[in-house]
């Protein structure tokens, strides 16, 4: 049984060897692999005997890996603005994002030029007022027209939020006056 136990210990401290026998030499080869040729003829250690011991490289310190697992922190993105527009004697009317130029309302006004009889409507001004984004909300501004813009039925002087809310506009107040809804538009361009 002795003799049992001492052939185990002996197969096992030459698969010890063998295995640091295999642990140095692909340490050399890795090490190989990573100096050129003409790096190894200039190293002092390259000269040396066959059987002559190289002292080990030091590792050189490398950038720690990135971490591919976890999306790296963006900023929040602050709300956007709907997308909206205007309904017109029929007619969508995209209203600007924030940022851009206002929306202008009138019979002149560039916004509103495919708005079918808008222009032969003399209560509305050439130019009556305008829409703007501020602080996340839309406000509407008149434009010194001389019928008036409305809000809610009270006419306005300086600007006035106009959305969210659900506000009520019109442009001049009298029977031929041009009711004008504001709508959220989806994805698609269509009125939700």
């Amino acid at each position: 049984m002795r003799t049992t136990d001492a052939v185990r210990a002996s197969d096992a401290l030459r698969a010890s060897d063998a295995l640091r026998h295999r642990t140095a030499d692909a340490v050399r080869a890795s090490d190989a692999l990573r100096t050129s040729d003409s790096e190894r003829r200039d190293r002092p250690e390259a000269a040396a005997p066959a059987g002559a011991r190289r002292p080990r490289p030091t590792p050189t310190p490398a950038a720690p890996p990135a971490d591919l697992t976890r999306p790296h922190p963006t900023p929040a993105p602050s709300p956007a603005a709907p997308c909206l527009a205007l309904v017109l004697a029929g007619a969508l009317i995209p209203v600007r994002g924030a940022g851009q130029d206002p929306t202008r309302l009138g019979r002149e006004a560039p916004d509103c030029a495919h708005v079918p009889g808008l222009a032969a409507l003399d209560q509305v001004s050439r130019a009556h007022a305008e829409l703007y984004w501020q602080a996340g909300r839309l406000y509407v501004a008149d434009t010194d027209s001389v019928n008036g813009t409305y809000v809610d039925g009270l006419r306005i002087s300086r600007p006035a939020q106009l959305w969210p809310g659900g506000h009520r506009l019109r442009l001049a107040d009298d029977p031929e006056g041009v009711d004008v809804t504001v709508v959220e538009l989806d994805e698609y361009g269509a009125p939700l």
